[in-house]
């Protein structure tokens, strides 16, 4: 099985065309949410976020970041759990490496509790009732 060990800096090198991609979609999603009903949701749950594919670089975790503010900014939503998954082989370190030191981190938002949780091969909510694996 092919590992994804140290390949963060080259991931994020390489990625460059992903995350100018990433940029024009993230607009339009972000328009979507807009319209999604956030209004209504008791503030006191959390809204779970699932980033799937993370894999180990940086892009994943600033698209999760831009949700995460424009949430906060347009409907005060102010607790996240956010699952990140990737396949069993993705190195899950890299990944906490990022979320914990990397000061773009959407866990440096002030103001909003955020709890990661990195899954591998997981398709929906562990508390749902959807299938797993």
């Amino acid at each position: 099985m092919a590992s994804t060990s140290g390949m963060r800096s080259d991931y994020n090198q390489n990625s460059k065309i992903q995350r100018d991609d990433n940029r024009k979609y993230l607009e339009v999603l972000l328009g979507a949410l807009t319209g999604a009903g956030f209004k209504d949701r008791n503030k006191n749950e959390f809204l779970h976020l699932v980033d799937y594919g993370c894999s180990t670089g940086a892009n994943s975790i600033a698209n999760i970041k831009a949700i995460i503010h424009h949430l906060n900014k347009s409907f005060n939503v102010t607790k996240f759990e956010v699952m990140h998954n990737d396949l069993p082989s993705n190195d899950f370190n890299e990944v906490s490496k990022a979320l914990y030191n990397d000061k773009e981190s959407y866990l440096r938002l002030p103001e909003i509790i955020a709890l990661p949780k990195l899954v591998p091969n997981r398709f929906f909510w562990p508390s749902s009732d959807g299938f797993f694996d």
